[in-house]
Formats: structure tokens, C-alpha cells, sequence
């Protein structure tokens, strides 16, 4: 792995750089579009600490475990900083199987094959300063005398949260209670710069007319001002994923006001099965998909990685949160809803198989909304941006 982070270095459009920043994450959709948003925001950063010229490429290339497309940006002439940003695939219980998932989110944001067998700690000497983030973000200096203040400063930044770095994942059960803020205001207060939801970047791809799906109308146009809908996440995880009658009754509503819905996703019924009435351009490519929810009027989704997605478009989303905390991922401007009502709490990792099975014993997630609620929910949303309303006492709940 170091020798392909040299080859990349090495390349001739990376002539000027004089100075390498590294980003490391491991994780899902969500956690790319975070590593990325981290590693623009390193760039800006540390092109300003060193008076670099400000280009306008915000990541040199990225490195994770697919290749499906050419870089979204490289360096322009003469510039000095650098960042390669990193992402392991992986699920750290055994039967947490989120690769599969990232194929899409790879074909986005363009990548070199890199396989993966090894951990952060081996790569931070290719780098003139190395970040593993893990929702809080450790810097390492490679020359320590040159930045003993910066080094000094990161150091004291993370030791009030070392808990939560050193006893990743598994004491992100405690976020929520302890820390009470979102992982961009960690990542920003630990790392010694602001990181925000404005770094968050996908480029797309406009959909090929008429290729995916069951509908008859043309992607071409024909899907502007819908409503995208998602089921499922985290693998074959089930506590992410709402009841069916839950997006059915929402479909159904939404459809009874004459607003299309359009569910994306993964083509793989036994994950994520079809919703009754939505138009199924689940299995596009990513891009694509971003393209479609960027065309969309709102986005309704369960907390998850297509809502980062809509945020970097600028589509605001109605999100439903279950085992995960509002505290921590709730982006400003979308509705996030959660009953909040489990004994548990947002329990992720509270135990080695949170996404598959409810340590309560619930079938599913009980903060989860019920359907007139999800449903109501979307509706308001859509009616503060000036939609329809319904009266909801007129909908009836599909089994």
C-alpha cells in the first residue's frame, strides 16, 4: 500500500506539491463522503498555514478498495499542498458486511485498486502530516520539530476525548451522553480546523433514458421535482431499516397528491424490497442516483449514507433515526425525526450485532415513527416549502 501512495505521489501532475496530507477513515457511504469533507477542508487549511497557492481541486486522489472512474479533481500547476484521502472498507463486527455497499460511492469519487490487509499506523510516515479520523481526528507529524506547536495543539485538542479515539467503535455508544454535539463539530474542535456539512462534495452523472427501472416516464426531465425514497441500511442489517407499511403509506400519500416518488437503492429485493407504487430506479449507478436526488424536491430516508448524498446536492431530506443519535449525525435544514422512546437509546455499538438484532428484543427499532406519523412527517416537510397539505385523519394505513 505505501509503494501505490508513493506511485501517486510520484506522478507527474503532482510535480509542485512540496508538502502531503493524509486522511484515514474506515466506514460506509456516509463515512467517504465524511473523509472527503475532512480532506477538503485539511487542503484549505493547510494551503492557508503554509501561504500555498489555493487551488481549486479539493483532493488529489483518493484511495480506497474499488476502481470504477477517473479522478473528480487533480492538482492545477503549482500547487504545493497535496492530500490523498484513504478509506478502509470494512465492518468491524465479524458479520457486518458493508462492502458490497461502497462500489457506488467508489465510482463517484474515483479511485485507484487498492486492496486492503493492514491499518493506518504503517502509511503515516508517507505523509508530511497523517489524520486518522474516527469521528474525532489524531494528527501525526512526521517532522515533529518543525510543527511542535501544531503537534502540541492536536495533542491537547483529543486528550479530552481519547475515550472516544482509543475505544473506537465501540465507545460511540456513549456519544450521544457524553459528547452531546455532531461528529463535524468533533472532527473540527480535535482536528484544529472547521470541518463542516459545506466540504460534503459528489459529482454526477445524468441517468440513461429509459434504462433502469419499471416506470414509463423518461429520466430525462420526467423525475424533476419528485420525491426519492430509501429503505435499508447497513448491510443486511434490519435495525436501519423502517417497517414496510412505513415508506408504503408514505407512497402512497405522497402519490395521492400527485407528487411521483422514486425509490433508489440497491436492485436486491431480499435487502431492500420494492415500495408498492414508487417508481424503481433502485440499481443505478451512483452518480446517477445523485443525480437524481440533486433533481428531486426532498429526500426521505432513514439515517444512512444517501442522506449525506442529498446534502452535498443541496436536497433537503426527511430522515428517520433509529439506533443511531440525531446528536451526532442530524444535518441542519433536513427534518430528523426520532421517537426516542427505546430504554436503550440509540444503542449502535452497544453490542456486536446492533444492526441485525435490537438488544431490547423488538422486531424493529422502536423510535422508528409509525406510518401516519412518517407519513404526516413528509408531508409537513414538503408543505413548508410550499406542496401540498393533507389532512391525515383522510389516510389510511397500508398493511
Amino acid at each position: 500500500m505505501r509503494d501505490k501512495i508513493e506511485q501517486i505521489k510520484a506522478l507527474p501532475a503532482h510535480r509542485g506539491v512540496t508538502f502531503w496530507v493524509g486522511c484515514f477513515k474506515m466506514g460506509g457511504h456516509g463515512d467517504s463522503l465524511t473523509l472527503c469533507a475532512f480532506a477538503r477542508a485539511a487542503k484549505r487549511y493547510w494551503q492557508d498555514k503554509l501561504g500555498a497557492p489555493n487551488g481549486s481541486g479539493p483532493v488529489s486522489r483518493v484511495v480506497t478498495s474499488w476502481d470504477r472512474a477517473e479522478p473528480d479533481s487533480r492538482p492545477h500547476e503549482g500547487e504545493r499542498v497535496g492530500v490523498i484521502a484513504i478509506r478502509r472498507v470494512v465492518g468491524m463486527p465479524d458479520d457486518y458486511d458493508v462492502g458490497g455497499a461502497q462500489r457506488g460511492i467508489d465510482a463517484c469519487l474515483g479511485v485507484p485498486e487498492v486492496g486492503w490487509s493492514w491499518q493506518a499506523a504503517g502509511l503515516a510516515p508517507c505523509f508530511d502530516v497523517f489524520y486518522d479520523v474516527r469521528y474525532t481526528a489524531r494528527a501525526i507529524f512526521r517532522d515533529q520539530e518543525r510543527f511542535t506547536v501544531e503537534a502540541g495543539e492536536a495533542r491537547d485538542s483529543l486528550d479530552h476525548y481519547r475515550w472516544l479515539h482509543d475505544g473506537f467503535p465501540w465507545a460511540c455508544s456513549h456519544m450521544d451522553e457524553r459528547c452531546g454535539m455532531s461528529q463535524w463539530d468533533l472532527m473540527s474542535i480535535t482536528a484544529g480546523f472547521d470541518v463542516t456539512p459545506d466540504d460534503l462534495y459528489v459529482s454526477t452523472t445524468t441517468p440513461v433514458i429509459g434504462k433502469y427501472g419499471t416506470s414509463a416516464l423518461p429520466l430525462n426531465g420526467g423525475y424533476d421535482g419528485c420525491v426519492t425514497i430509501h429503505n435499508s441500511e447497513g448491510g443486511t442489517g434490519r435495525t436501519k431499516t423502517l417497517p414496510r407499511d412505513v415508506p408504503n403509506l408514505i407512497t402512497e400519500t405522497l402519490l395521492g397528491h400527485g407528487i411521483t416518488v422514486a425509490q433508489v437503492g440497491r436492485r436486491d429485493d431480499g435487502r431492500e424490497p420494492m415500495i408498492r407504487g414508487a417508481a424503481d430506479l433502485r440499481g443505478l449507478r451512483f452518480t446517477e442516483t445523485a443525480a437524481l436526488i440533486a433533481k428531486a424536491r426532498l429526500h426521505v430516508d432513514v439515517e444512512g449514507g444517501l442522506v449525506y448524498v442529498a446534502k452535498a446536492v443541496g436536497t433537503p431530506s426527511c430522515v428517520f433515526f433509529g439506533p443511531t443519535p440525531r446528536s451526532v449525525f442530524a444535518f441542519h435544514g433536513n427534518r430528523n425525526y426520532s421517537r426516542g422512546i427505546c430504554p436503550a437509546g440509540p444503542c449502535w455499538w452497544s453490542h456486536k450485532r446492533w444492526p441485525h438484532e435490537c438488544k431490547m428484543g423488538f422486531k424493529n427499532c422502536v423510535n422508528f415513527p409509525q406510518a401516519e406519523t412518517a407519513a404526516h412527517a413528509v408531508l409537513q416537510t414538503i408543505g413548508e416549502q410550499g406542496g401540498p397539505q393533507v389532512e391525515m385523519t383522510k389516510t389510511r394505513v397500508v398493511e
